[in-house]
């Protein structure tokens, strides 16, 4: 098992603690890769039966980049980007700070709305502090999104 594997699954179980120790204020459905080792990303809307339901909304842990990003991801569907982005100043009202909005700049049937939160990763001592921090910024992300995705 690689270090960076390892810490995948040691940053997920700690974030489950987390999630439990604070009565759940919403479900985190991780990812896997083919050989069962955690993905970089968990859902916090089910994958749906094919892997995957768009558009997904998520908690990406990059571990080489020492942050984490909630987003919203939507693939081929435009109509529920430009759905969202007519609520952009109301989205970012509630969530409180300006997000990033991609729309097809990486791939053009790709859409983002993300936030990413600095972490301190390589450091596992400061996990705990820096999950629990990012709750209820993450809880006003879900309830910022959710009339428009199914969370």
């Amino acid at each position: 098992m690689t270090d960076c594997i390892a810490k995948r699954i040691r940053f997920w179980r700690l974030y489950q603690t987390i999630l439990n120790e604070n009565d759940n204020p919403f479900k985190l459905y991780p990812a896997y890769e083919t050989d069962g080792s955690p993905k970089h990303y968990a859902g916090i809307n089910s994958f749906g039966e094919d892997g995957r339901k768009m558009p997904v909304l998520t908690v990406v842990y990059l571990y080489r980049e020492k942050r984490c990003r909630i987003c919203v991801y939507i693939e081929n569907d435009l109509d529920t980007y430009n759905q969202l982005f007519a609520h952009k100043d109301e989205i970012e009202r509630e969530v409180g700070m300006e997000l990033v909005w991609k729309n097809g700049e990486k791939n053009k049937n790709t859409r983002w709305i993300k936030r990413e939160i600095q972490f301190y990763q390589n450091d596992e001592a400061e996990w705990r502090e820096e999950i629990e921090k990012s709750l209820p910024f993450v809880e006003k992300f879900i309830a910022a999104v959710k009339p428009y995705v199914y969370c």
